[in-house]
């Protein structure tokens, strides 16, 4: 029996072709830890957006936005970290402006629509998001 992989990692530089790659790893991420298929492209689609969103943050002197999805029991993670501008990938402040809309034009309402929880720190000049979908157990029909 061998061990199923439970984390990818990427790193990117801003290059919009790569966003595939993202969408690609995440859907697997997520298919293996149980999610349905409508679950699946969510994740998917809401880390291919803070990707897109985070790409202008990149600074010159650190163009690299690393991307890992891992699976737990209950749940994917879908982090992006990066050095540059100290701010969340997933422009934080637009949740807070009636989902006005990301830096790079997302908007914060779609993207909250498709994950379950979104988290952002900084530390050490990195600013790390965190995307968060839930496994929810299959609801049983009883008679």
């Amino acid at each position: 029996m061998t061990a199923e992989a439970r984390q990818i990692h990427l790193r990117l530089d801003s290059d919009q072709r790569l966003l595939g790659a993202v969408s690609i790893a995440v859907a697997w991420i997520a298919e293996r830890a149980g999610f349905e298929s409508a679950a699946q492209a969510d994740l998917a689609a809401a880390s291919e957006e803070a990707c897109r969103d985070t790409f202008p943050l990149l600074s010159k002197n650190a163009p690299l936005l690393d991307v890992d999805a891992e699976r737990f029991a209950d749940r994917v993670e879908v982090t992006l970290k990066h050095h540059g501008a100290m701010r969340p990938s997933a422009g934080l402040e637009s949740f807070f402006a009636g989902g006005q809309g990301f830096t790079g034009g997302s908007s914060g309402l779609s993207l909250l629509a498709r994950v379950d929880r979104v988290q952002y720190n900084s530390e050490s000049g990195a600013s790390k998001t965190t995307l968060i979908k839930y496994l929810r157990p299959l609801v049983s029909e009883t008679p």
